[in-house]
């Protein structure tokens, strides 16, 4: 959200403590005060005061001088699955799914550059460990990704390949801005 997007009641410090939560990911599952800082774009000053009130909270911790993440954070997501009802709602239909077309089907979002995953079912769990419920990828290197993609509207797929530094995640992982761009097009002329 740009600044100029921001409503006047916005909160900096929240946003700043929500920053830090999400700098944590599986590359990244302890990091030092500086790294935080870094990763997020916040003063160190400004990272300390976050991480001294969510480990005040109980959503982070510390060993030495390294922060990671506690249990409780589950609970901020534990919230939205519940109160959507994701397993009344979306499980038996992804299960059809499955059953209809066997291997896995999933339900995700766009969010920025990445896509997370809201909801996964699969029989062959032990291929599809990395579709869990949370996770986030860069939606330029999953199929969802490349089937919300061409979903957006044109200033959004604009303001998408302006930002976007694609990075590969397995060798067949397209990272040609050109490339992507004739694919989510392509998708587009299909749909």
């Amino acid at each position: 959200m740009d600044d100029g997007d921001r409503p006047a009641e916005f909160v900096e410090a929240l946003a700043k403590g929500l920053a830090v939560l999400e700098s944590f990911d599986a590359a990244h599952p302890d990091m030092t005060l500086s790294e935080i800082a870094r990763r997020v774009g916040l003063t160190p000053a400004a990272a300390r005061r976050s991480l001294i009130t969510l480990g005040a909270l109980g959503y982070v911790g510390q060993r030495g001088k390294r922060f990671h993440l506690r249990p409780k954070v589950m609970a901020l997501g534990s919230g939205f699955h519940f109160a959507s009802r994701i397993d009344e709602l979306l499980l038996p239909e992804l299960r059809q799914i499955v059953e209809a077309h066997g291997d896995a089907a999933s339900v995700a979002m766009l969010d920025g550059h990445d896509v997370i995953y809201i909801a996964h079912h699969s029989t062959q769990r032990a291929r599809r460990a990395t579709a869990v419920v949370g996770a986030r990828y860069p939606a330029h290197a999953t199929s969802l990704g490349r089937v919300l993609l061409p979903g957006l509207p044109d200033d959004a797929l604009a303001r998408f390949f302006e930002t976007v530094e694609p990075v590969a995640l397995t060798s067949r992982t397209v990272t040609s801005k050109e490339e992507l761009r004739r694919l989510i097009w392509k998708a587009r002329d299909l749909g």
